[in-house]
């Protein structure tokens, strides 16, 4: 075909003007092939098959504008509202500028298709290599997602799960999502997912469900966050989470999830029954646990089964392995863990005992108080064995807290026993006033008898664990009648003045070694810094009894801070956010309501002024400064009292750490203090020791047993690692590196959506001005906008500052400003305004000028949209894709983002001639050129990506799945015969149970075969615009010779360039013409880092070179990597061409969003330029 006239080019461009042909009155008026409007919202459908069934019903079968085939019934009564169409060539009459503008909002409604990381560019975080794995490379590939996430404490479980969430949300794929975490989580999971993802969860709670309409919260709202014992412990809580289909199921600490196989027994927690119920009623399941095994792998496999029942069935028989653990399971040790330069993301670890010996008056104290306790839990064992549980378990939670405090310091005690008494001499006076000879048992809610029964603080608010403790303190007692409670009260009277004693004399010996490390220590270990450290208490008497000490120490108020869970959230993170960035503040007093995951790396520092009893809130704690991000080496100090019983178990208990510390060569160590069974034996042999008499005899009974449970819970916590070994990364650090760098060139950039965001403000009536660099504020948010996409009222009147990069969020001394993204619902507002407004103009088509392109033919621009579907109709898989068909009937692909070097052409005359009718090139349409072009070119690739992605892990899970179902299924077959040949009697030829299995298999096979099963849909033509060239609009071609000269300075600065960077030790190659943005992508051998490389050759006399829009977004896009190669090449050959390099070159300059390229001068470029770098 020769070259075409513009105006034969629109004449070919069939268009998406529909014209109705007038209503249908009969099923037969309808016929396949015909395009028919009103059969469905989304717009016009193509007629497969009717089938009718009467006078009055039939069933259409058609396709769908996306290219779905779908159907559905039809009544007769609706024939009046629908129309046969058809169509004519498109008017190319819309503005340019509307085009462009409802272009960008189709992009920017399609970002998280076009930018591979959406969740990352939408998000308040940095994540690192082995993060962007997890959610990119491993679950993000599954189809439906199940799976284990076991990585070390501290690796960012919470940061993956965030990125998981809100990718699948900008996907479409989740809109109802549950996080069910331990009590003392659950306020961090809300905190880190609203602040770092934009992700606004509620948290459930019986107040939730009384104010609920339907009386089931988890139906009315689609994002909610639970504590695990609160659904696993009550039935109408599991009722309320069963009824609802979930998208997607996170359990944090999920281990809390365990069944124990004993023989053929299978004893299921009712955290497990969750589990199971969980796994049926969701689409996508994660589980997040450090300790995934429990040193059984009976009860390991069990644990599997609840992300793959098929694959992990059954139980091991003698000589079995633990089926294979690749696609269900990911375990990275953080002492592997890197960021993207290869450094490691912790520092070293090193713990220090800090040793003193109790006063004479404090071991007397001590001496009494252990006394009354071990009494007090004698009796609380007797009674549980006599059946009273609850009280006993009542009266022993209430004395070993009572221990606790002991330890804590004079003012715990004393407000302890002072508390403890008063209530006591108020219930004996009651009980002789009403002449009751009988004590009851603690006045206890539900809540707290559930709690008491296996109690775990982690289960718990730090909140509900002090209002628990000090409800039982004061209520639980082993007295049963009114004589035994009138002697414990003479024993625990001479207690209480004598701990107040100790409190005002403010110089206990526990305060006077403290006071030491602080003053002395402290600055031995700061490294430099100033010097900054967070101790930990478990009570606010303990609290406050030390913010009092130390602010006198100091000698200002300021320089000590306070954080508790009595402390409204509000208060907590404005605690935190200056305890970080305060330089006057030297210590933050906390209790464990600091949360784990807070940001606290200002310290290197963590003093436990009290021992918790199980050593997994030690672990936390000491990951409040020993995170990614830290430094410096951290330092944890633990206070110890030489000579009392808890002294003996954690002295023994922190050599034993230091012992295998040394043997095993790093600090990993500490990594098992959060194993569960180590955890429940630390808290025994405490309260063991605590009952145990003094004698010379009893302590060296102790410290032998303590010696030997020690050995044997460390020894079983790292063979528990052992078993769930690491396995192989899916990808390197430098292929996620690269894949990321390239994907940051072609995503929706800020730049793209601050343009399209500031245009389509002005154009609805909004206002907004600059502040701050990088910082806008909106004075005015028309109401229009403010409704929401959909009616849903999200979008604020105004807005104090906003930011539409991350880098610009945070300016001191000013309000934080709000991240503008994709999916920040004013963003939204705007392109639905913007579509329901402009739309049209994508079917109407626009006349664009190129004015780079130094041709003298147009061309046509398609805007085409391809899907990927799964067996089931799920779409896995959505890609923008454009088209450019050329005069000479070639087609071409432009890139990702063609129309932001084009600008609006306001000439219509030329459209307003072109005559309406069709016509066709070789027997096809333009529209069908185009699409089959794509289809050909671009969709096949899509697809196979698609396949490469989810394949392996499908086909992997089909061979493991089959493995272990037909090895349960033959012993299972093999037992029932083996029991017919034993019972004479008739019995069936295959067991019940085998049958069973072998329907479970086929079920699962179909399933299989359905995510399989992938479905390219034909690509819909989403716009379509006629390009015209710059060489077009100045009515004559270029000469030849001046077309060879610009060709052959393009050639030579290429070939420069690309030597240049081989001098440099990099290996460059050259883009393809149609890679706008960069001509040369060069490789570092050494590290794997890729260098975008756009180049600019001129000759010796030339004023100015023409950058693109494209080009200058690109630079900022990777500023670091992004270079520019001004190359000036001699008229002849008598010198070689000359190569400067700029870095960053368009800083600073801001260009119009429908401006599609500038001039720039030669001299001013070259005063920037250096030698190739």
């Amino acid at each position: 075909m020769g070259a075409l006239a513009l105006g034969q080019i629109v004449r070919l461009v069939p268009a998406t003007v529909r014209i109705h042909k007038g209503l249908l009155k009969n099923f037969s008026d309808i016929k396949p092939d015909d395009r028919l409007i009103g059969v469905i919202a989304e717009g016009p459908i193509a007629v497969i098959r009717i089938q009718s069934h009467g006078r009055n019903t039939a069933t259409l079968t058609y396709e769908r504008p996306d290219g779905g085939i779908d159907r559905r019934l039809i009544q007769r009564s609706e024939l009046g509202g629908i129309a046969r169409v058809a169509e004519r060539g498109r008017p190319f009459s819309a503005d340019g500028a509307d085009f462009r503008l409802a272009l960008e909002a189709l992009r920017i409604a399609e970002s998280h298709y076009i930018d591979p990381y959406a969740a990352v560019a939408e998000s308040r975080i940095e994540p690192y290599p082995h993060q962007i794995e997890a959610v990119y490379e491993v679950l993000l590939r599954q189809q439906p997602i199940s799976f284990v996430l076991a990585d070390d404490p501290g690796a960012g479980k919470t940061i993956m799960s965030g990125l998981l969430i809100k990718e699948l949300m900008l996907r479409g794929v989740v809109r109802r999502c549950l996080v069910i975490a331990p009590g003392s989580l659950v306020e961090q999971w809300q905190d880190e997912l609203a602040g770092k993802f934009a992700l606004d969860f509620r948290l459930m709670s019986r107040n939730q469900i009384e104010e609920s309409y339907t009386g089931n919260p988890f139906a009315e709202d689609p994002l909610w966050i639970a504590r695990i014992d609160q659904l696993a412990r009550a039935e109408d809580m599991l009722a309320r989470v069963g009824a609802v289909e979930w998208d997607l199921v996170i359990v944090d600490e999920a281990h809390k999830m365990a069944a124990h196989v004993y023989g053929s027994k299978v004893e299921r927690t009712l955290a497990y029954q969750l589990g199971e119920l969980l796994r049926e009623r969701t689409r996508h399941l994660l589980l997040l646990t450090a300790t995934p095994h429990n040193g059984k792998d009976n009860d390991f496999l069990a644990f599997m089964s609840l992300v793959d029942a098929d694959r992990f069935a059954g139980r091991l028989r003698p000589g079995q392995k633990v089926p294979d653990l690749e696609g269900a399971l990911r375990r990275k040790s953080k002492e592997k863990l890197t960021d993207f330069d290869g450094k490691p993301l912790f520092p070293r670890r090193e713990a220090r005992t800090l040793r003193y010996d109790l006063s004479d008056a404090e071991k007397d104290l001590y001496r009494k108080v252990t006394a009354y306790v071990r009494d007090g839990l004698a009796k609380a064992q007797r009674m549980r064995k006599e059946r009273d549980e609850i009280r006993g378990l009542a009266v022993g939670f209430a004395l070993t807290s009572l221990q606790r405090r002991l330890a804590s310091s004079p003012a715990a005690i004393y407000r302890s026993l002072e508390r403890r008494h008063r209530r006591l001499t108020e219930r004996l006076d009651q009980l002789r006033r009403e002449a009751d000879s009988g004590v009851g048992g603690p006045d206890l809610g539900r809540w707290q008898r559930r709690a008491i029964f296996g109690f775990d603080p982690d289960d718990y608010s730090d909140e509900d664990v002090q209002i628990l403790e000090e409800s039982l303190l004061e209520g639980a007692t082993a007295a049963r009648t009114v004589e035994e409670l009138a002697v414990e009260l003479e024993e625990l009277s001479p207690l209480v003045p004598q701990a107040e004693a100790l409190r005002r004399r403010r110089d206990d010996a526990k305060w006077r070694r403290l006071r030491e490390a602080v003053v002395r220590d402290a600055d031995d270990v700061s490294e430099g810094q100033p010097v900054k450290l967070i101790i930990f208490s478990e009570y606010v008497d303990t609290i406050e009894y030390l913010r009092d000490r130390l602010q006198d120490e100091f000698g200002r108020p300021d320089s000590v801070l306070v954080i508790h869970g009595r402390m409204r959230r509000q208060d907590r993170r404005q605690v935190q956010d200056q305890f970080r960035v305060d330089p006057i503040v030297r210590v933050l007093l906390a209790t464990d309501a600091a949360g784990e995951g807070v940001n606290l790396q200002a310290a290197n520092m963590v003093v436990n002024y009290d021992l918790p009893w199980n050593p997994n809130r030690i672990e936390q704690r000491f990951g409040r400064v020993h995170r990614i991000g830290q430094r410096r080496t951290c330092y944890l100090w633990n206070l110890l009292a030489e000579g009392t019983r808890e002294g003996v178990v954690f002295d023994r208990l922190f050599a034993k750490i230091e012992s295998i510390r040394a043997a095993v060569g790093n600090d990993s160590v500490y990594d098992i203090l959060g194993d569960a069974e180590l955890n429940r034996s630390l808290r025994e042999l405490l309260e063991r020791a605590i009952m145990e008499a003094d004698s010379p005899e009893s302590d060296a009974y102790m410290q032998q047993r303590l010696e030997d449970s020690f050995d044997r819970q460390f020894q079983n916590a790292m063979n528990q690692q052992a078993l769930v070994p690491e396995l192989r990364s899916v990808a390197s650090t430098e292929q996620i590196r690269r894949d990321m760098d390239r994907a940051q060139l072609k995503k929706l950039q800020p730049y793209h959506v601050r343009a399209f965001f500031m245009q389509a403000l002005r154009r609805f009536g909004g206002t907004a001005r600059p502040r701050e660099r990088g910082r806008f504020e909106i004075t005015r948010v028309p109401a229009a906008l403010r409704a929401g996409p959909s009616g849903a009222s999200e979008a604020h009147l105004r807005y104090g500052r906003i930011a539409f990069e991350r880098q610009y969020l945070r300016v001191r001394g000013r309000a934080e400003a709000e991240l503008i993204s994709p999916s920040h619902p004013l963003t939204r507002s705007l392109v639905e305004a913007v579509t329901e407004k402009y739309g049209q103009a994508l079917q109407d088509g626009a006349m664009l000028q190129d004015p780079h392109d130094r041709t003298a033919d147009a061309r046509v621009l398609y805007c085409l949209e391809h899907s990927v579907a799964d067996g089931t109709g799920t779409v896995i898989s959505k890609r923008i894709q454009y088209v450019e068909l050329l005069a000479d009937g070639s087609a071409r692909d432009p890139g990702d983002t063609p129309h932001l070097d084009y600008e609006p052409y306001p000439n219509q005359e030329m459209t307003r001639s072109v005559a309406d009718s069709l016509a066709t090139l070789g027997g096809t349409s333009l529209d069908e050129h185009a699409r089959n072009w794509a289809i050909e070119s671009l969709s096949a690739a899509h697809l196979a990506e698609c396949q490469r992605a989810i394949g392996h892990h499908i086909a992997k899970t089909r061979r493991l799945v089959r493995r272990r179902m037909t090895e349960e299924i033959r012993h299972i077959d093999a037992e029932h015969a083996a029991r017919r040949r034993k019972n004479a009697g008739p019995s069936p030829t295959r067991s019940p149970r085998g049958d069973e299995l072998e329907a479970r298999l086929s079920q699962r096979e179909r399933e299989l075969d359905c995510h399989a099963e992938l479905i390219s849909r034909p690509p819909a033509i989403r716009a379509a615009a006629i390009v015209i060239p710059q060489q077009m609009l100045s009515g004559s071609r270029p000469s030849p010779n001046t077309q060879e000269l610009r060709e052959r300075t393009d050639r030579l600065a290429i070939v420069a360039t690309l030597a240049a960077e081989r001098r440099l030790g990099r290996e460059p190659s050259e883009q393809p013409h149609a890679n706008p943005g960069y001509d040369v992508l060069s490789r570092d051998p050494e590290d794997g880092r890729e260098f975008f490389i756009e180049v600019k050759g001129h000759l010796p006399d030339t004023g100015e070179v023409s950058i693109s829009a494209t080009q200058i977004l690109h630079s900022k896009s990777s500023p670091e990597r992004w270079r520019l190669s001004l190359v000036e090449v001699p008229h002849g050959d008598e010198s070689q061409p000359r190569v400067r390099y700029l870095k960053d070159p368009f800083e600073g300059i801001e260009i119009d969003s429908l401006v599609a390229k500038i001039q720039v001068r030669v001299n001013e470029l070259e005063a920037r330029s250096e030698d190739p770098n």
